[in-house]
């Protein structure tokens, strides 16, 4: 089954099988691992990976439809974190081009792996585009927001709501629209 975080919108896929009477469950964050999780499994259970997992070929294919063939893995999750904090930090030391540079890194690896209109983008578009105002890009920073606040609207959840309208207030102040 395809799992999301609730927080950051990372895909996720779980597996749970019975093999010899006993229950094995499992998640990885990518189809990538999916061949080391069917290995384990049948080192586990004395199995030929084949048998271990009933059919390797079909469980890949409905991975591949879920998920879109996006090929991506733990060190993508990590990297696109790494960037986040160092756009903060870079942010925090008035380093701007640092920080913007961080932010569409990690905006840009979200993409690769979520896609262009996945509402877990949010939020690492706002940074951005918080940032860009901050260096007087304002028609780019507007526009991340918009495109936000899209990807976020059919959602109904409160929290990124918030950090939408936090986020609108910051830039509103860096373009000096609060007047």
């Amino acid at each position: 089954m395809q799992c999301t975080r609730r927080v950051g919108g990372w895909p996720h896929l779980a597996m749970v099988t019975m093999v010899g009477g006993r229950i094995f469950a499992t998640d990885v964050i990518s189809r990538a691992s999916l061949p080391a999780l069917e290995r384990t499994l049948a080192a586990l259970t004395g199995e030929a990976v084949s048998t271990a997992t009933a059919s390797g070929s079909e469980i890949r294919r409905l991975i591949d439809q879920r998920i879109g063939g996006a090929s991506f893995g733990s060190g993508d999750e990590g990297r696109f974190f790494q960037q986040l904090r160092l756009g903060d930090a870079y942010n925090n030391i008035e380093d701007p081009a640092n920080a913007e540079r961080a932010y569409r890194e990690a905006l840009a690896i979200r993409q690769k792996i979520l896609g262009p209109n996945d509402h877990g983008l949010a939020l690492t578009m706002m940074k951005l585009a918080a940032q860009l105002a901050h260096e007087s890009n304002d028609a780019e920073a507007d526009g991340l927001l918009t495109k936000a606040g899209q990807l976020i609207a059919d959602r109904g959840e409160a929290l990124p709501a918030a950090q939408l309208d936090f986020y609108r207030a910051t830039v509103a102040a860096y373009e000096d629209k609060t007047k």
